[in-house]
């Protein structure tokens, strides 16, 4: 947990420092490897600018970035063919955290390279794919 956060949620210093990412339950690895995203998140996270296109949506294994939305994820829950995460997340040009359920759907084929992100109710953020 990044140490401001920590301040924030009136976790302890010591707390903060221990946690390595979001708490992951127990897999068969890693829940998400490498950077995924949408064509502007790919291009944003490959050096572009933020503001050249406000479609951008960056998938990391710690946290998901949108235009106007930085979130940081604090679990993971690793489902069938899907995994549900629940978030703190910061708005642009707001003084809020909120707390929000993202849930990221693995291909329905092996062979196709998306993810889908939906918010808690199902609805599509955008499909994702790695950020080679």
């Amino acid at each position: 947990m990044r140490p401001l956060l920590a301040a924030i949620l009136g976790v302890s210093a010591s707390a903060a420092c221990a946690a390595d990412g979001p708490a992951v339950a127990a897999s068969d690895g890693p829940w998400l490897t490498g950077i995924w995203g949408n064509a502007a998140g790919c291009a944003y996270h490959k050096g572009g600018s933020r503001d050249a296109d406000d479609t951008l949506v960056v998938l990391k294994p710690d946290g998901l970035e949108t235009y106007v939305t930085e979130c940081e994820f604090l679990s993971v829950l690793r489902g069938t063919g899907a995994s549900v995460v629940t978030a703190l997340c910061g708005h642009e040009g707001e003084d809020l955290l909120t707390a929000e359920t993202i849930i990221v759907r693995d291909p329905w084929e092996p062979e196709a390279r998306t993810k889908r992100v939906t918010d808690g109710d199902g609805n599509l953020r955008d499909e994702v794919a790695p950020c080679d």
